[in-house]
């Protein structure tokens, strides 16, 4: 590995000096390389439009303990970033076990690293492996492996969103669909650049995967006022979903979020086909894994295929509650909208006021009691279904006349009788 800082300037050498100085001092670094294009030597420094080039920094330790401690190092690259301001900074740290690894299953990340980085501190305490190339097939062969894995974990956080929708978990939803949109761009990151950075930062993440391809740029909308209000409520999810009782998302936002989130899928798996197209070619890239569907919320589930299942039978039921509940608040809102039009024309002749006052109390009643009782109708002709007892024309003549009271005691009866109970 290269050592010599002599193709840049000198103010670049005194800065990376202190750089080194304060990596050395504030952390147990064994080995520290410069890597990137401050290493190859096509650094960007642009003041018109303030793009500034990364000093790439590659910190070798002892443990994957030390690597982990997240801590230490992001309090040493908030240092290093005042330091070296307004160029950022990129720290990434693994242990010498792992990067040895990495070397010698020819990830071509850490191949260019050893190829083009420049040594700025070793202790000798240890030796990097020695590189080896991959074929063209092989490195085809493990993007693909790396896409399928990822994207596929990605995929199964994006359905489970569904689950704590369901039972109203608004923040672990939340949380689930962070992890879906972390790994959906880890996994072009690894199709692209052969690395998966250590981070759970969404920002920076979007910032790395943008460049990469037309597709991954603005994947994840943030522009907008109203784009960067959502985009920062999912990059919150992370810590805030789990550790802050403060954190707040409506059921709307993350249906909204999670419907980004998959258009955030789709554009992974066509700016990846490209990449893996360059290989060898667009024919040998094979099937690809692709975005998670999304299925109607108030679809009727089946039935489980055991009716003696209780333990089936009971989360088969509270997911038509759910969507029984669900429905009864679409009817609500519906009845709101209908009982403000009604409002707007009784306004007309009496008072705008006096109308949409009454409008909304009218379309407030109206509208819940609609959806309420539609919703037990629904699940009281559903569970008939599993349980086996016949909706005779009487019986459903019964259910048109029957008030809320009386749905909610007859669905309670077939739930524990299984049986209409006359």
């Amino acid at each position: 590995m290269k050592t010599s800082l002599e193709h840049l300037p000198e103010h670049k050498r005194q800065l990376i000096e202190r750089i080194t100085g304060l990596v050395c001092e504030g952390s147990p670094a064994d080995m520290l390389v410069l890597f990137g294009s401050y290493a190859r030597g096509d650094w960007v420094e642009d003041h018109e439009t303030l793009y500034y080039s990364d000093y790439d920094l590659l910190v070798v330790v002892e443990s994957p303990e030390v690597a982990a401690d997240a801590l230490l190092w992001g309090g040493l690259e908030s240092k290093l970033t005042t330091l070296a301001k307004p160029c950022p900074i990129n720290l990434i740290v693994h242990d010498i076990r792992q990067l040895n690894d990495e070397i010698r299953r020819g990830r071509y990340f850490f191949s260019d690293v050893v190829a083009e980085g420049i040594t700025l501190f070793d202790n000798k305490r240890f030796s990097l492996a020695k590189i080896k190339a991959l074929t063209p097939a092989e490195r085809l062969e493990q993007r693909r492996y790396d896409l399928r894995y990822w994207f596929n974990s990605a995929s199964g956080f994006w359905h489970g969103v569904e689950y704590y929708m369901r039972h109203q978990q608004w923040a672990h939803a939340a949380f689930s669909l962070h992890q879906a949109a972390e790994r959906y761009y880890h996994s072009a990151l690894l199709v692209f650049t052969g690395y998966k950075p250590r981070t759970h930062n969404l920002e920076t993440l979007a910032e790395q995967t943008s460049p990469l391809h037309p597709s991954l740029h603005e994947a994840l909308p943030r522009q907008s006022e109203a784009d960067g209000y959502l985009f920062d409520l999912l990059k919150r999810a992370y810590i805030e979903a789990r550790y802050s009782k403060a954190y707040r998302i409506t059921s709307e936002e993350l249906v909204e979020l999670r419907s980004r989130v998959q258009k955030l899928a789709a554009c992974v798996v066509d700016a990846c086909r490209d990449e893996l197209g360059t290989i060898l070619s667009p024919a040998d890239v094979g099937p690809l894994p692709q975005p998670p569907e999304v299925q109607d919320p108030h679809e009727i589930p089946a039935p489980p295929d055991d009716p003696s299942d209780t333990a089936a039978l009971r989360e088969w039921e509270q997911h038509i509650a759910w969507i029984v509940d669900d429905r009864a608040r679409a009817e609500h809102e519906q009845g709101r909208e209908l009982g403000k039009a009604e409002g707007r024309e009784i306004g007309k002749a009496e008072g705008r006021e006096i109308g949409k006052a009454e409008g909304r109390e009218i379309g407030k009643a109206e509208g819940h009691e609609r959806g309420l009782r539609q919703g037990r109708m629904d699940a009281i002709v559903a569970v008939c279904e599993v349980v086996g007892v016949e909706l005779t024309p009487t019986r459903r003549q019964h259910l048109e006349r029957a008030g809320l009271d009386e749905l909610d005691q007859l669905l309670q009866t077939l739930r524990q009788t299984r049986s209409w109970g006359e």
